[in-house]
């Protein structure tokens, strides 16, 4: 399958992180949808995403939250990676399964790709 055929689900309320991981991305080829706000998510049509790479802390819904309502609605199989500059919160997030990656703040570039080249293709 071609990156263009991929779709990757950022979603970050940070926005110059949620601008960087989309540019990223988009520029590597794949199809970028970028969410502000984690309750956007839950709004995807089923089916269109390759992998979603979620921020753990947001306002209103965590992302383990999100990732457990995304997996109950819809995609069940999708990929899903936590993002997050909090150690701890990327312990809890590979301690509850939701995601099959995570990616600390900072990152490498080079750390991100590796990922969605991994999850998403």
């Amino acid at each position: 399958m071609s990156k263009d055929a991929c779709t990757v689900v950022v979603v970050d309320d940070e926005p110059g992180i949620l601008s960087i991981v989309c540019e990223v991305l988009e520029d590597d080829g794949y199809n970028v949808i970028c969410l502000s706000h984690p309750h956007l998510a839950t709004e995807l049509e089923e089916g269109s995403p390759k992998l979603f790479i979620l921020d753990m802390m947001m306002p209103g819904l965590s992302g383990i939250t999100l990732a457990r309502r995304l997996r109950h609605q819809r995609f069940s199989e999708t990929p899903m990676i936590a993002m997050s500059a909090s150690s701890s919160m990327l312990r809890a997030a590979e301690d509850s399964h939701l995601f099959q990656g995570t990616l600390p703040k900072p990152f490498e570039l080079n750390s991100l790709l590796a990922l969605a080249e991994r999850y998403a293709s």
